[in-house]
């Protein structure tokens, strides 16, 4: 039986983004400190290492990588008979028009390269089971490893429940704009109430009509802390700010403090393979997660008494936001709490034999 102190991995992300940190950093560090001998890309360019490259006994993992170099590469590696992982987290052959990566993704070019990495990589790794679902339909032939995305135990360390106003946060890009329609009559009555609402991401303000809400990106501007102006400034890139994702967390748990998390999705197939990050964010900064009912969603948080699932009706958000407004300190502390211990509980640590049985599966040539 393969253990982590047998594993010798390079983790070879795509971008600087939330991916990076869920499907390549954070695996690679838990698994490090469990004893693997775990790199993660440092290049500027995500290329491969030469050293790692020479070195046939060191599994990459590459994630979400859809350019010709890379297909290229693990062509050598395929001639070699050197084992590789794919690992990706979302159904890049459901995206419908109104998503901005939708005309990528379905260039032919594109989904030429998708098609031959997930088809030829030993092993697959995804996100979610729906999405293992798929990828088994699509590709019978592929083996497929379900790796959630979680958190370290280090990132859960919610706000105290009785100090801070409520607050309102959604967290998104730009191709959640079907999925933010949902809550727009709730957060226009919040609006108009005075409750602080923020968007940490896409800007939906004028969409959803609620002028008062604030940006992440501004209050990090303004905050009267130098640390976190100086962050903002030095993470501003064409308008806006991309801090890291540990550092992200960090600036929602101590200048945002929301009280209630929004997770709106609309239930289609490229929804169906999401996984329940939002939600697990919330209960690591101390935030009553509300989400859709739907898959994403529903696996986690059902039965916990940890968040709320709702329909997706205008009128069934806002009744479970105002819920969450009502309860006394204790009864959202219970929540609180709760949360965290199932945020511990599905944390990378717990996920270590589900890292070890994937890698090693593909370490071995399974």
């Amino acid at each position: 039986m393969v253990e982590p102190a047998d594993l010798r991995l390079y983790m070879l992300p795509s971008d600087t983004g939330a991916c990076r940190f869920y499907r390549s950093a954070l695996p690679a560090w838990t698994l490090a400190d469990a004893g693997a001998d775990a790199m993660l890309c440092q290049h500027e360019r995500f290329q491969i290492e030469p050293d790692v490259l020479a070195d046939p006994s060191r599994l990459v993992v590459i994630q979400r990588a859809i350019k010709p170099r890379y297909q290229q590469a693990m062509r050598k590696f395929n001639a070699e008979g050197r084992p590789w992982v794919y690992d990706f987290d979302d159904d890049f052959w459901a995206l419908d028009d109104s998503n901005p990566a939708s005309a990528f993704y379905k260039n032919p070019i594109t989904r030429g390269i998708l098609d031959w990495m997930v088809e030829n990589a030993t092993v697959v790794t995804v996100s979610t089971e729906p999405l293992a679902a798929t990828v088994r339909a699509m590709f019978p032939e592929v083996t497929v490893y379900v790796v959630p995305n979680a958190l370290h135990l280090s990132a859960i360390a919610p706000n105290p429940v009785d100090d801070r106003p409520h607050t309102v946060l959604w967290r998104g890009s730009q191709t959640h704009i079907r999925d933010v329609q949902i809550i727009r009559y709730a957060l226009k009555k919040l609006d108009r109430m005075g409750v602080r609402i923020v968007f940490a991401g896409a800007d939906y303000r004028k969409e959803l009509g609620v002028p008062k809400a604030v940006l992440l990106d501004d209050l990090l501007l303004r905050h009267e802390d130098e640390r976190w102006r100086t962050e903002a400034k030095a993470h501003r890139k064409g308008g806006r700010i991309q801090l890291s994702p540990d550092v992200y967390l960090e600036a929602i748990r101590h200048v945002v403090k929301p009280t209630i998390a929004l997770g709106p999705l609309v239930d289609t197939r490229f929804n169906e393979s999401k996984s329940a990050i939002a939600a697990i964010e919330a209960h690591a900064t101390g935030a009553v997660p509300i989400c859709s009912d739907v898959p994403a969603f529903s696996t986690y948080l059902r039965g916990l008494n940890a968040g709320f699932l709702v329909r997706n009706n205008e009128h069934d958000w806002w009744n479970a936001i105002r819920d969450v407004l009502d309860m006394t300190d204790a009864e959202r502390q219970t929540i609180v709490d709760r949360g965290a211990s199932v945020a511990e509980m599905t944390s990378t640590t717990s996920l270590i034999p589900t890292y070890t049985r994937a890698y090693g599966a593909a370490s071995e040539g399974s």
